[in-house]
């Protein structure tokens, strides 16, 4: 190293450091080093800064510093940055350990600086033809640079090597030989950079220092801050003049520092989230702002634009905080209109490429006394390709993401609890944990996965429809997938949209129904999902036009039913129930009830079992049927009690059931209480079919018939029969055809309902029997 080059070190930290409730101020402390003695101007081999704390000794206090070694002066020095941690070893001090040799590591840097430098510019002037003549300047320059430095660099590696041979000679080895492995990625990245933010400079720095000075005005260049961010620069009146907001790439991403717009001190950081939404989209067509760790206030909305992205550094560490009676945090509606339907899919000009992610809204603060639907975390209608993940939302009075007519999105890995913290059903809109409106277009495709939202006023997740008169669309394309619901009024729900996916989700403990589909919604499906303790029913459908389709899973422990369909208005049809494969089992009253206009509806090889557990009499069934339901179906079904438990009395019964058309086949009933005569009691109606039951058909035995004088017309009952006939003269005439002439005795197989003539001359004994 050249006899009096300068070694100074900066010890940077830029959050408080805290310790026993306390914290120091951010601030800097600089140093020089003393080649020949290998101290710090002060004699010491570590720096210590005193600091303003008085009070007991705390060798827990640490916070996160970066010390940034600078070697030479001007154009020609070289900055490298380490980070560090700090003590407290008496009160009112820190000691502050760097690298005993930094000369090592600076050294290190400086090498690999100087090659690179030289690399990236030769290979820029052999690519760029217009400028080769000058990009071959910069490299003899640079190459200049590389003699002038490497023939001081011996000494000082000689001296460093006194202290760790071993050490600088494995360093210098691994940085090299990683350059040469990824150099061509860095070369790629700084073009990227350039290329995103609009930069076509004609000098680029890779440190904190300014390019070389002297060209002409308007010239464009860059440089690193001392975070790491990339600063635009220009040329004016014989200085560089910073334009705009340092800005990071990554990954082809843009990245601007939250810290230039947002304070933790800050009494509403409102205004200042919006001016850096506003940079973004204005000045940089689009990127992420991201924001550090601490908790930001806000007392109002900010307006968010298409392309821009919010990032924290995590659920618990960046933390947005509302303050008194607005909106919400994070707002746009005004990119269409606020009810769905024809206007809204004509008009509505989305928000695009929004992206918020790793934070948290604590709505503590919200003021509002009453329940309402404002208060909420998020409030935007209309976004196209929006993202929402790892997010952390809770306490807030109205709906926590409360989103509207969403297409191509994806809401992910995001916990919402105790929002619409005000709820009282005196308000029955919103104040939920994630709520999507629908009613813009005909496909909204959004993906809803991998969420918990528990102890919400309302519902834990729902998707409706923003259409208030004249329902006129009902989207389809949301899926929820994966996630949890407990506490909460609802689990999930959809209150009148279209085409919905409930895909793995378990609805627990909420204190009335897991899940409930109706306002006229239509197209619901649900694959293998749980719901159980909850408070009523494990699913409720309500004013559904069809169709649901229920898909394993398990309904199970619930207060009242297991699944629920009924309160079809007059005029309305609940068109194709399917529930098939799922276990419903042990609820209060009965495991499956339907009633009142329900038409192509089937119940198929479920396990419905163990039910009327808080019943001691009455409606203790597997399945109930009332008023009128048509072309129905119950088949294959285990319906019965198992393990020794004696709740669930009668397999499948009606209360004033008008049934056009039922076919109940197939089904095991072993094991109800109740008499085997009554395990379908009140089954009524037309073209009704009870056949091939286990514990039902094969426990017949025959019973006797009061035969009607001659010609007897008689028609079976709901299940097939045999038939037994003892007399003189008996004829059978089945659909104009004789089966029996003139006989003494008959034995026929009737299917259910068959209606045959007898007629004889004299007639000892009439018998059937049931199989």
């Amino acid at each position: 190293m050249p006899a009096g080059t300068a070694l100074n070190v900066r010890l940077i930290w830029d959050v408080p450091l805290q310790g026993a409730g306390r914290g120091l101020s951010p601030k800097h402390r600089d140093a020089t080093y003393d080649w020949a003695t290998g101290k710090y101007m002060d004699g010491q081999a570590e720096l210590t800064f005193p600091h303003p704390r008085a009070g007991q000794n705390d060798n827990a206090l640490r916070g996160p510093l970066v010390a940034v070694y600078t070697i030479g002066t001007g154009p020609l020095s070289q900055t490298a940055r380490y980070p560090l941690q700090a003590y407290e070893t008496s009160p009112g001090e820190l000691d502050i350990t760097v690298d005993p040799n930094p000369a090592t590591v600076v050294a290190a840097q400086t090498l690999i600086d100087l090659i690179t430098d030289a690399d990236v510019a030769s290979q820029d002037a052999q690519q760029k033809g217009a400028f080769a003549q000058a990009q071959g300047n910069y490299a003899q320059q640079q190459g200049d640079r590389v003699d002038a430095q490497l023939a001081g660099l011996p000494g000082v590696i000689t001296q460093a090597a006194e202290q760790a041979a071993s050490e600088t000679t494995g360093l210098v080895t691994e940085v090299l030989q990683e350059w040469s492995d990824t150099k061509v990625d860095i070369a790629q990245a700084q073009a990227d950079t350039l290329a995103l933010t609009g930069i076509t400079p004609a000098y680029i720095s890779e440190t904190a220092a300014d390019p070389p000075a002297a060209p002409a005005d308007g010239t464009k260049g860059s440089r690193l801050d001392e975070y790491g961010n990339r600063v635009r620069l220009e040329w004016q009146g014989g200085v560089w003049l910073q334009r705009g907001v340092p800005i990071l790439s990554r990954d082809g991403q843009v990245f601007v520092d939250g810290r230039k717009f947002l304070a933790t001190q800050a009494a509403d950081n409102r205004a200042n989230l919006q001016d850096a939404v506003d940079y973004v989209a204005d000045e940089l067509d689009g990127g992420q702002i991201v924001l550090p760790a601490g908790r930001f206030v806000f007392r109002g909305a900010a307006a968010w634009r298409s392309g821009v992205g919010l990032r924290g550094q995590g659920r618990g560490l960046t933390v947005l905080s509302a303050q008194g009676v607005f909106q919400s945090i994070i707002e746009q509606y005004g990119a269409g209109p606020v009810v769905g339907g024809p206007t809204a899919e004509a008009t509505a000009v989305p928000l695009e490429n929004v992206h918020f992610s790793d934070f948290e809204i604590d709505g503590t603060g919200y003021e509002h006394e009453v329940s309402s639907v404002a208060g909420k975390g998020f409030f935007i209608l209309y976004m196209r390709r929006a993202v929402f993940e790892r997010l952390y939302i809770h306490h807030t009075v109205g709906t926590g993401l409360g989103c509207d007519f969403l297409t191509e999105s994806v809401i992910h890995a995001v916990t919402v609890e105790h929002c619409g913290r005000n709820w009282d059903g005196s308000n029955p809109g919103g104040q939920s944990g994630i709520g999507i409106g629908t009613g813009w277009k005909g496909v909204e495709s959004v993906t809803v996965s991998n969420c918990h939202t528990n102890y919400n006023g309302n519902y834990g997740v729902f998707v409706e429809t923003q259409e208030v008169d004249n329902q006129t669309m009902w989207p389809r394309g949301a899926r929820i997938i994966g996630c949890y619901s407990q506490g909460n009024r609802i689990g999930f729900g959809n209150k009148g949209s279209g085409s919905t996916q409930w895909i793995g989700c378990e609805a627990y403990s909420n204190t009335q129904d897991g899940f409930t589909l109706n306002g006229y919604a239509v197209d619901d499906l649900l694959d293998g999902c749980v719901s159980e303790n909850n408070g009523r029913h494990g699913l409720y459908i309500p004013n559904h036009l069809g169709t649901v389709q229920v898909t394993g899973g398990r309904y199970r422990k619930n207060a009242q039913t297991g699944i629920r369909a009924d309160q079809q208005p007059a005029g309305r049809t609940l068109k194709g129930l399917q529930v098939t494969g799922a276990r419903i089992s042990s609820n209060g009253t009965q495991g499956v009830s339907l009633a009142g206009n329900i038409s192509d509806w089937s119940l198929k090889t479920n396990t419905i079992v163990n039910n009327g557990q808080a019943l001691t009499s009455g409606t203790r069934m597997g399945v109930l049927l009332g008023n009128t339901l048509t072309d129905g179906e119950i088949v294959g079904n285990r319906i019965g009690n198992t393990d020794g438990t004696t709740t669930q009395a009668e397999a499948v019964a009606g209360s004033s059931l008008n049934a056009i058309g039922l076919t109940v086949q197939g089904n095991t009933v072993n094991g109800n209480t109740g008499s085997i005569s009554g395990l379908f009691n009140g089954l009524n109606g037309t073209n009704i079919r009870i056949d091939d039951n286990p514990g039902y058909n094969d426990q017949a035995v025959p019973d006797n018939l009061a035969a009607g004088a001659s010609p007897w017309t008689y028609t079976a009952g709901k299940s097939r029969e045999q038939l037994y006939l003892i007399g003189t003269g008996i004829t059978v005439n089945i659909g104009g055809q004789n089966v029996t002439s003139n006989a003494t005795s008959a034995q026929l197989v009737l299917p259910a309902s068959k209606t045959v003539t007898i007629t004889y001359t004299a007639m000892t004994a009439a018998r059937r029997m049931r199989i």
